[in-house]
């Protein structure tokens, strides 16, 4: 269940953001928006799933492991159609855009 929850987040447009409860329906599973937070809450930083277009009730950003910044950042490369890439140290020097 968890993997139908992170196709149905690579499917939400670039510069767009769904919620939760959003995620859960594209997903098939109404109501599941607990279910979708936590799946997507489990994602690797690795760029294959989206989490930044994933939003709580109301557009608000969830902070995800202490990545609020790193998730407003992603989306705002994301709007102008960019992608950010991050290495493994968070927040250093590493980050580029492309």
């Amino acid at each position: 269940a968890t993997d139908r929850y992170r196709e149905a987040a690579r499917r939400i447009p670039a510069g767009e953001t769904r919620t939760f409860a959003e995620l859960a329906v594209l997903a098939g599973r109404p109501g599941a928006q607990r279910a979708a937070g936590r799946s997507i809450a489990g994602v690797a930083d690795d760029g294959a799933v989206p989490w930044h277009r994933v939003v709580a009730a109301g557009g608000k950003l969830s902070e995800r492991r202490g990545e609020l910044q790193l998730a407003r950042l992603r989306q705002a490369v994301d709007a102008l159609g960019g992608v950010l890439v991050v290495t493994a140290d968070h927040g250093n020097a590493d980050e580029m855009f492309q």
